[in-house]
């Protein structure tokens, strides 16, 4: 079983800092009156907790004296907060990039677990299929040197009509060597010519 392994490098999390990431508003005229707006978490905070302010003051429950009082304490917390929130936001992106360094590390050391399994078992079978070969290449080879030393000798008459050849067939070499050449199609020792 073949697995591909890929690594993919982890995102480098953003952990700069930028103003706009606190505010992108502006002073606006409306009016007699300037009002701030923007869209960045300090304007948000700033819109939200200043019309609960005017809410407060219009309902009478914020008096003209504490009102400014009320304002800067607000404007305090907003700008409190926001940082709380932005920092917060870069903290989670490293947390989120340590969870994907993390994540990455796990997968690629199961697929090299797994590599070093199919190498481990691929080798396994080289070994054996080796050892069925070097039987079989040490039958042929004495098989030829039997034969080699019974042709030497004179023990063998090559013209003794039919039977000459006798231990040659009763040794099944045709056979031995035809089934190493198909197990070695491509080894030039044995490839058929």
């Amino acid at each position: 079983m073949a697995i591909t392994c890929t690594y993919t490098p982890t995102k480098q999390a953003d952990i700069s800092m930028n103003i706009k990431d606190l505010t992108n508003g502006s002073k606006v005229r409306n009016g007699q009156f300037f009002e701030w707006e923007g869209s960045a978490i300090l304007d948000t905070f700033i819109n939200v907790l200043g019309k609960n302010i005017e809410i407060q003051f219009d309902n009478g429950r914020i008096l003209g004296s504490d009102f400014a009082s009320a304002y800067i304490q607000m404007l305090q917390i907003a700008s409190a907060q926001s940082m709380a929130w932005i920092q917060l936001s870069k903290d989670l992106a490293l947390k989120q990039r340590d969870l994907d360094m993390k994540d990455n590390a796990n997968v690629t050391e199961f697929c090299i677990k797994n590599r070093k399994a199919d190498m481990e078992e691929a080798l396994a079978q080289r070994q054996i299929d080796g050892y069925d070969d070097n039987i079989g290449i040490k039958l042929l080879q004495t098989q030829f040197d039997a034969f080699s030393m019974i042709f030497s000798s004179g023990m063998v008459d090559l013209g003794d009509g039919d039977n000459a050849l006798g231990p040659l067939n009763r040794s099944n070499l045709t056979e031995t060597y035809n089934s190493l050449a198909t197990r070695f199609p491509s080894h030039p020792k044995y490839k058929k010519k």
